[in-house]
């Protein structure tokens, strides 16, 4: 046949072949090697030494990683269904129609096929072994065990994945009854290390064992449909046996369930990411182009491997955890340069929550001027993810956006995906991020299409602000002189849970940052802190503004609200600009009277962070942060660096160090995402590069679902600076008609405002509204305002019970025995059974529950004795939460 036979004909053919065959002996067929011999009406001998001979013609041309082996039910593979299911595995298709294992085992000695170099043979054979030679279990074994031998001998750094013989006829035929005895053989073959049996039959047969003519129209082969439900089956093994195919080397997660596969072999330099065997990160291109060529597979040989395992903890000064551990097993990969001298290593680290690497150039005096124009660095899907990102789409921005739902299918080349990209794999929850970790002396990177089309993204370093006209891709985007010092690129990570929450509460982004710089951390205090931009300075004084009388009245806020902070924002000293304009950030201007804004403020028990534009403060950063500290300044806010090239990467650095050395906090806007400064430098509280509560100013883009996208997305990364505390709630349909810069509204609930407290990580935040929002008519707290004024910013432990990507969230956070619960959600109403299953045994709680009550701007106020193994309910409204706190009771 020229084309795969039909399936309203196969039966008879079937019939009359087997007719044919009658007289065949048992030996003619298991184990001689012979070539067809016989005529079938759907097929002549020419026929198929002409379907041989195509075969070989596709083993002389090359590139093939999968073999698959076998009759009609590999050969009949519909092609466009094949090429979408395996043609990433640069796979050949030997299956020819009535074949037996005699037949294969001729053709797989072709020189031509033997010569092949495959990682992995999937081999399906046998039942025409059964139908067309009458042959018994014991003797098709004996067959199959021949042919697998076979393989094992000719490709011996191949796997083998063996296919049980699939079901045909019906559950009571003598058919069936011989291929469930066979099958009990061929399960003698998988020995886990080369050859690995898989039974599919399942998939195609009933609750009584009866086969769907839907999939098999003839009860034996299989329509277009049996073949999709055959290929979903299938994929997921051929990855993960191709994945852990003969790798350089491999290191795994201490809880073995996370692994990262390393190759350097045949001009290949590249990795695959699996979790619980299964592929999440397929095998992916590593290397460096620089201005002394590629540093990659086909430039540099494997000069040795070392490998440690490391369980140690640490205490961060303020964050979602009081200690940390920093479990993980690395390997350290030495590579040289083949035709030069040049060096390169790749370190690699598996952890519980995720997988990092990173490449290390050592010193080596002849590089001083060595330039990385980009990495070769891929992350490649093995399959359409469903994801969520923000593409700003070039690479000066102030990093604020939406995560937006994407698929892999939709991410071009000309994208620019701001870390994290969250996928979801479709294998139950689990769900993955890719970004990148202790980033110093290199440029940013964002995330590209792929540039030949396939699935997955690339990394693309950020581009430095030129000379001239020059274009960007005529520069490097690093620059290193390795004769003085080594240079370390950034982690490349892919985190890794269970479920969208399992990454919101993992550390791994800061464990992976630079240990401590800071001996003594004792200055360094969380809290939150009255605000005045947001609001418009609205601080119920005459004149409100910048000067000292307003900041006065927000001084006496702050102390009465239990806050640790006042945050004077633009406008403060000479000159002060949201551009590099000329200024002085030593004199502030004559409405304000420094010195005396901030006795006043020591005397209230209320610390004064001061807002500065970056680049008017790196003029005169050291007379500026020795002149703050002098004064009594907690910390300082920076702002509008919009950028993240190697040169403002620098920037973050010295001022850290240098506001550290002046004993002050830092909080970064108009910054690039968090890459775990949070361990480097306990003196950086928070950040902006968030998409954050100051739109509600001039736009309507701060909706629920955006807010319950942020814990999955931009959160997973370090601390945000979201400027939550917004008290005047107005509905989605009411908002647009009064947005406002002063006093603004938000689309969100009375609820929603107090849970972000809990749910959002800030060591330092913001309580961003004006001082008559917290208060009654009658001078009493508003709803929600005392439980502001008193949750924790800084945490001992953090869970995140439920919720799911732009869905809602429920986080748990314990600060000494006391938890606090905060829940968020979308536009949809619900509730929430919260099961108490992680509070203390043995002891009785206080639970005080704050939830949506009459409408959008007041609450419903509860209390509830618990234990563990109670439930505690809570109702969220449309764009709405809530929040518990469980005191232990004496």
């Amino acid at each position: 046949m020229k084309e795969p036979m039909r399936k309203s004909a196969c039966a008879v053919f079937l019939l009359l072949a087997a007719s044919l065959a009658q007289s065949a002996s048992a030996a003619s067929c298991a184990l001689n090697v012979a070539p067809r011999t016989v005529d079938y009406p759907w097929m002549s001998i020419e026929r198929w030494r002409g379907m041989h001979a195509e075969q070989v013609a596709r083993a002389k041309q090359g590139n093939v990683d999968v073999i698959f082996v076998g009759d009609s039910l590999t050969e009949m593979w519909p092609k466009a269904l094949w090429e979408s299911s395996f043609g990433r595995f640069n796979p050949a298709n030997f299956g020819i129609g009535g074949d037996h294992t005699g037949n294969v085992l001729w053709r797989l000695k072709d020189p031509a096929i033997a010569s092949l170099k495959p990682k992995l043979v999937v081999l399906m054979i046998g039942v025409n072994n059964i139908n067309l030679c009458n042959e018994k279990a014991g003797q098709v074994f004996g067959g199959i065990q021949a042919v697998v031998a076979k393989l094992r001998k000719q490709y011996p750094a191949a796997r083998i994945l063996l296919n049980s013989v699939l079901p045909e006829a019906g559950p009571d035929s003598g058919e069936r009854k011989q291929i469930a005895a066979l099958n009990a053989k061929i399960r003698t073959l998988d020995d886990g290390k080369a050859v690995f049996v898989h039974d599919y039959g399942s998939l195609f047969t009933g609750p009584g064992g009866e086969l769907s003519k839907e999939l098999q129209p003839d009860l034996l082969h299989f329509s277009e449909k049996g073949y999709q439900l055959l290929a979903g089956a299938m994929v997921p093994d051929i990855e993960r046996l191709l994945a852990s195919a003969d790798p350089a080397y491999t290191v795994t997660s201490p809880d073995g369930r996370n692994r990262i596969d390393l190759a350097v072999r045949d001009g290949k330099l590249a990795y695959t990411v699996t979790r619980d065997g299964a592929v999440v990160i397929a095998q992916s291109p590593l290397g460096l182009a620089t201005n002394a060529g590629a540093l990659d597979g086909n430039s540099l040989r494997l000069a040795g491997v070392e490998q440690r395992a490391v369980n140690d903890t640490y205490r961060p000064v303020a964050g979602k955890a009081a200690s940390v551990q920093d479990h993980y097993n690395e390997a350290e990969l030495a590579l040289t340069g083949k035709d030069k001298p040049l060096q390169l290593r790749l370190v690699a680290r598996a952890y519980d929550d995720g997988i990092a690497f990173r490449y290390v150039l050592p010193k080596q005096e002849q590089e001083k001027k060595l330039g990385i124009f980009g990495e070769m660095t891929g992350f490649h899907f093995p399959s359409d993810y469903q994801c969520w990102g923000f593409n700003p789409g070039r690479n000066e921005n102030s990093h604020e956006g939406e995560f937006d739902p994407v698929k892999a299918s939709a991410i071009r080349p000309a994208h620019l995906f701001d870390a994290p990209l969250v996928c979801k794999t479709g294998r139950k929850s689990t769900t993955f991020a890719i970004a990148e970790a202790d980033k110093r002396d290199y440029a940013g990177a964002y995330y590209a299409g792929r540039g030949e089309g396939g699935l997955g993204v690339q990394v693309s370093l950020s581009w430095g602000k030129g000379e001239g006209d020059e274009s960007p891709w005529q520069r490097p985007a690093v620059n290193a002189n390795l004769a003085e010092a080594p240079l370390a690129t950034p982690w490349r990570v892919v985190m890794l849970a269970d479920s969208p929450g399992g990454l919101t509460a993992s550390s791994l982004i800061a464990t992976l940052g630079a240990p401590s710089k800071i001996a003594d951390t004792s200055w360094i205090k969380p809290g939150k802190a009255a605000w005045d931009w947001w609001n418009g300075w609205a601080a119920g004084v005459p004149n409100a503004g910048v000067n000292t009388a307003t900041y006065r009245a927000y001084i006496d806020f702050a102390a009465s609200m239990g806050l640790e902070y006042i945050l004077i924002d633009e406008g403060w000293y000479e000159g002060s600009s949201e551009t590099p304009a000329p200024a002085n950030v030593l004199r502030p201007i004559a409405a304000m009277d420094m010195p005396g804004i901030i006795s006043y403020a020591r005397e209230k028990g209320v610390g004064v962070w001061v807002w500065l534009q970056w680049k008017q403060l790196d003029r005169q950063m050291d007379d500026a942060l020795r002149l703050y500290s002098s004064w009594g300044i907690k910390g300082i806010k920076v702002d509008f660096m919009d950028r993240n090239d190697q040169e403002m990467v620098g920037f973050y650095h010295k001022l850290l160090e240098k506001a550290a050395a002046n004993r002050l906090m830092v909080n970064l806007h108009g910054a690039y995402p968090p890459d775990g400064l949070l361990r480097t430098y306990p003196n950086y509280m928070t950040q902006e590069g968030v998409l954050g509560a100051e739109y509600n100013k001039w736009s309507k883009r701060i909706t629920a679902t955006h807010n319950v996208t942020l814990p999955f997305t931009r959160m997973l990364l370090g601390p945000m600076d979201y400027t939550p505390g917004g008290f005047r709630s107005l509905a989605s349909s009411e908002f647009p008609k009064q947005i406002r810069s002063a006093k603004p509204f938000v689309q969100t609930t009375r609820g929603q405002a107090v849970a972000m407290y809990v749910v959002y990580d800030s060591p330092v935040a913001m309580v961003a509204d004006s001082p008559d929002a917290y208060r009654n008519a009658d001078g009493s707290w508003a709803d929600g305002a005392s439980f502001i004024g008193k949750v924790p910013t800084s945490w001992d432990e953090t869970r995140v019970l439920e919720g799911d990507i732009g869905q809602y969230i429920v986080t748990a956070r314990r600060k000494g025995r006391t938890w606090y619960i905060g829940a968020m959600g979308n536009e949809a109403p619900r509730v929430i059974d919260l099961p108490l299953s992680f509070i203390e045994p043995g002891v009785n709680y206080r639970a005080e529950i704050l939830q949506d009550g009459k409408d959008a701007n007041h609450l419903n106020s509860s209390e509830a004795r618990v234990k563990r193994g109670s439930r505690v309910k809570l109702s969220l409204a449309a764009s709405g939460g809530a929040v518990a706190v469980l005191s232990p009771l004496p």
